[in-house]
């Protein structure tokens, strides 16, 4: 059997061994990336339950989230 060149085995290797390095590093981003969505759909989930919450306390209201003062979302004629 026949045999490549030394040197041009040291670059296949190289050459294969940066893909390989390059599709880990994508699929540790993708992981990173599903579990930074999920903790991202947990929070809007508390979020959105929260404001349940506060809807039952207080009736449609728009909240200031800087200071806390709320105005009811309904106008004044009651529609």
């Amino acid at each position: 059997m026949s045999n490549i060149t030394k040197k041009e085995l040291e670059t296949l290797r190289t050459l294969n061994q940066s893909i390989a390095s390059e599709k880990n590093q994508i699929s540790d981003n993708f992981i990173r990336a599903i579990a930074s969505y999920q903790r991202v759909m947990s929070a809007a989930g508390e979020l959105n339950k929260f404001n349940a919450e506060i809807e039952e306390k207080y009736g449609q209201v728009d909240i200031d989230i800087e200071t806390g003062e709320y105005a009811s979302t309904k106008d004044s004629s009651g529609e």
